[in-house]
């Protein structure tokens, strides 16, 4: 297996990359509360050579564990467990789309040749299982018994000499051996497929494990009896087995949960019955979920959500994830991919025809390509360097040549995906130079680039999307360059990028959502559309590319990384599927809101997480340096970012003196396009999200929001600490209001914050009151005192339109002379006089009007505060190093 990431010291190198000026830190795009982990041969790896479930013969990684007392340990255990049930039952309800059996097309061989052989193995494991449990004839001569008695004679089980016999030729003289181990296998699969004498989950497991071994053994035997050792090579590529252990904790686990079975893959020459390593997550193919009853798909399906999760964590090379739950005799294929999650139609191995398709499924998977079992085919470990190789695509040349990659290597992982859900943003550092030489401590790795892979939503058609990061970044550096002085602020620079595309079957495919649902036809060439659901009326594309997105910035970094579970619901998270599915589950195949694209971008600095902060004034000169950025690129570049949170805001240091970088314009709009186009959506990440954002209202979305974001970070931070190493304890944060910014539920939050920020003395009172009094606190006060005041108290507008909730204001009484009024009582038509009353304002609409001059006054707050933060941070190091003096003079 590949080296997994561990976790690395922040700020531990003061040297700088070379040709960048950087350190190979941490970025600050990693998940809040994640261990950074860096890859490295484990102690256990296997001296076999036989692969795991990415079958690339790499080693198998090693994880950090976090340092939580055990009181938090046990009260963060039970309160993940419970919002971690709730999210997957949400899931159950919204994003599984049931009983497809066209998702088991996507298991079938690409290549025709591996195709008919899975077809010719599936056909004789499925004849060989009938055999075996065809009955016995009986003593009254019973014809059907005869016949099918003859018939297990004739079988392949118990006649090597027939002519359709598993195994012939060279592995003749081991047939008979082999088809003991298949009738043992069976015996003991019996239990299962008949139901005899199961009573509760664990009398499954047993049976479950011999079926699936039995298929394994049939699969090797066809391959043994291949002539020619090249020819077994090239076309057996694995073989897919059980877990040993059942009901189990993997180790890379982070939380308490055991599952029931694990499928690995191993090499197809693998003794099937020799014990084998209890797996990790990162080693697992798919998850097996049993349950005793018929009816127990819903509670299965809803575990295998939590597994499948920290598959996604642990395996930075999945593009989407399988996994089988057991219901009485009822087997289901589940498919995971980024907005929704797939069932198949049950297989009852009760029947036939559902022991078939089980076998054929598992087949299937031996012999299909490693694309379709979900890895990243652009992606390998070199063994001989210790490193891992990624192909980053290379979309800024011509847009003749879409096949054009760039190789980079890299040996930590920054950043992981771990929700089912999502965009699943992964973030490499790497190097553009490939090592000459094993990579170790005395010869490391020194990375000088972050390379950002995620499913963006985007357009089918790449010209026309204008959501594309990479032309969005490509926009921000031109624009930049040509209005300003580029030392003043520091931007993301793309080095290359583009979509993922990858060889399958001899053609080159674009990795999107669409490809990855394509099947495959009996000529090999990719074809018909996955049908999954009825078709409802497709969203808006705008609509549909603003969703929330909830991969890494959908998390809160709030506390010491070591101090803290990583869970997703604590962290106020939002789904990015409210519109994507309807109330059934289903997905609309001609609607764009199901389209995303793979995406991987190569940027300068590395930078660290806004956690790593060491001062006051380290913090405001980051954030301010964000929104001096924001407003650069509103202004010059006419793109507005949308997503303002502290996963999308770096810590570069330079001479020593901290700035801030924002990053992450996966969510940016066009300006011109935001006005003409005002939609009922949200976008962001929800403890930072605008009122107006969370209403999802169809006032237009301005600069003007994402100040409030800003705010909104600072808020949070500010509660919890801002200086990395003296933060208050996660737990803490439940004693102050703030903390339902971070609520699971969207009115929750709508409502705490119309009410926190409604007015100046609550705003005080509940929120400012309870920042940590940490040294030069005064200055985030102040800075946060007036970018309150002028986003919701601004004198430039009256009183009518400030506040956080629209009102009622009172409607003045037209004038109207005595001589009309009186003719108005005199023809009797009261209801003709005028009237006052009330009308509705709302402060959102009014601001939105003049957002360019607020925008304006924020701005000017920003440059102040961060000057003054800037002349902070250089005081400190003028005395560090003046103190530094005198000690060595003494």
């Amino acid at each position: 297996m590949p080296p997994r990431p561990q976790k690395r010291k922040e700020r531990t190198n003061t040297s700088e990359s070379a040709g960048h000026g950087t350190k190979p830190l941490n970025i600050a795009i990693s998940p809040p509360f994640k261990r950074i982990k860096s890859l490295s041969t484990p102690s256990n790896a296997s001296s076999s050579g036989q692969p795991s479930a990415n079958s690339n013969d790499t080693p198998r990684p090693n994880r950090t564990r976090s340092t939580l007392t055990s009181s938090n340990k046990l009260s963060s255990q039970s309160r993940i467990s419970t919002e971690r049930h709730e999210e997957a039952e949400n899931h159950f309800n919204s994003r599984l789309v049931k009983d497809q059996d066209t998702i088991l097309e996507l298991t079938r061989p690409l290549d025709a040749e591996r195709r008919s052989l899975a077809r010719r193995i599936t056909d004789k494991a499925a004849q060989f299982i009938e055999s075996y449990l065809a009955p016995e004839p009986t003593e009254q001569g019973d014809s059907a018994a005869v016949v099918d008695a003859k018939s297990r004679h004739d079988s392949p089980m118990t006649n090597p000499d027939s002519p359709t016999s598993l195994w012939t030729g060279t592995a003749i003289e081991n047939s008979a051996a082999r088809r003991n181990k298949l009738g043992e296998k069976l015996g003991v699969a019996k239990k299962w497929l008949l139901w005899e004498s199961i009573g509760n989950e664990r009398d499954m497991y047993e049976p479950i494990r011999a079926f699936i071994e039995f298929v394994a053994l049939v699969v090797q035997g066809e391959l043994s009896s291949m002539a020619g050792l090249n020819t077994r090579s090239e076309l057996g590529r694995r073989l897919v087995l059980p877990s040993l252990p059942s009901d189990f904790k993997p180790d890379d686990a982070d939380d308490n949960t055991r599952i029931d079975k694990g499928l690995v893959c191993v090499a197809p020459d693998s003794d099937v019955g020799a014990p084998r390593a209890r797996p990790r997550y990162y080693d697992l193919l798919a998850v097996l979920e049993a349950k005793v009853k018929d009816d127990g798909f819903k509670g299965a399906f809803q575990q295998l959500v939590g597994y499948t999760r920290q598959m996604f964590q642990e395996q930075h090379t999945l593009r989407f994830a399988w996994g089988l739950t057991v219901s009485g005799r009822n087997v289901r294929v589940c498919h995971f991919g980024p907005d929704k999650a797939t069932s198949s139609c049950p297989m009852s191995v009760s029947s036939l025809d559902g022991r078939r398709a089980f076998v054929e499924t598992l087949v299937n998977w031996s012999f299909c390509e490693q694309s379709q079992l979900g890895r990243d085919p652009t992606m390998a470990y070199l063994p001989e360097l210790g490193c891992w190789e990624i192909a980053c695509p290379d979309d800024m040349g011509s847009a003749d040549d879409r096949t054009r990659t760039t190789s980079y290597y890299f040996k930590v992982v920054s950043c992981h995906a771990d929700r089912v859900f999502g965009r699943h943003t992964r973030c490499f550092l790497a190097t553009g130079k490939k090592p000459a030489q094993m990579v170790s401590d005395e010869n490391p790795l020194i990375p000088e680039v972050v390379i950002k892979d995620s499913w963006a939503f985007a357009n089918p058609d790449s010209a026309a999307d204008t959501r594309d990061e990479v032309k969005t970044l490509k926009r921000i550096k031109s624009g930049l360059s040509e209005h300003m002085d580029r030392d003043d602020i520091i931007i993301p620079e793309i080095i290359v990028g583009g979509r993922v595309r990858f060889e399958l079957n001899g053609k080159w495919v674009e990795d999107n959502t669409a490809t990855m649902y394509q099947l495959c036809e009996t000529d090999g060439t990719t074809g018909a559309q996955l049908q999954i659901g009825e078709a409802k009326e497709a969203i808006d594309t705008e609509r549909q590319l603003g969703e929330i997105e909830d991969d890494i910035d959908a998390q809160l970094q709030l506390g010491e990384a070591e101090e803290a579970v990583d869970t997703e619901r604590q962290l106020g998270e939002t789904e990015d599927s409210a519109d994507e599915l309807n109330k059934t589950g289903e997905l609309s195949k001609s609607s764009d809101s199901t389209f995303r694209a793979h995406r991987r971008i190569v940027m300068t600095p590395i930078g660290e997480p806004l956690r790593s902060t060491e001062s006051v004034a380290e913090f405001v000169t980051v954030v301010c340096d964000a929104m001096r950025c924001h407003s650069a690129i509103v202004e010059h570049c006419g793109i507005l970012h949308r997503d303002i949170s502290d996963n999308n805001i770096l810590v570069y240091r330079k001479g020593g003196i901290a700035r801030g970088v924002l990053i992450d314009f996966d969510c940016a709009i066009d300006t011109k396009q935001a006005e003409r186009e005002k939609r009922k959506e949200m976008t962001g990440t929800f403890p930072f999200m605008s009122i107006n954002n969370l209403m999802m209202s169809d006032v237009e979305r301005t600069s003007l929001d994402d100040w409030e974001s800003m705010l909104c970070l600072i808020c949070l931070y500010a509660t919890l600490g801002t200086i990395t190493g003296k933060r208050r304890a996660y737990e803490e944060l439940a004693k102050f209001p703030i903390a339902l910014w971070r609520n699971d539920f969207l009115e929750t939050v709508l409502s705490a914050k119309q009410s926190h920020l409604g007015g100046s003395r609550t705003f005080k009172n509940k929120i400012v009151d309870h920042f940590k009094e940490d040294d030069k606190v005064e200055l985030l006060k102040g800075l946060v005192g007036l970018l309150y005041s002028y986003l919701f108290e601004n004198r430039l507008l009256g009183s009518n339109y400030h506040g956080a909730i629209e009102k009622p204001v009172e409607t003045a009484l037209p004038e109207i002379s005595l001589e009309e009024e009186l003719d108005i009582l005199d023809r009797d038509e009261l209801d003709s006089l005028p009237s006052g009353g009330y009308s509705w304002v709302n402060p959102f609409e009014e601001r939105a009007k003049e957002w360019e001059k607020l925008s304006g006054h924020l701005l000017s707050i920003a440059n102040r505060f961060g000057e003054l933060a800037i002349k902070s941070q250089k005081a400190a190091i003028e005395a560090t190093n003046s103190a530094a003096v005198d000690n060595n003079s003494e």
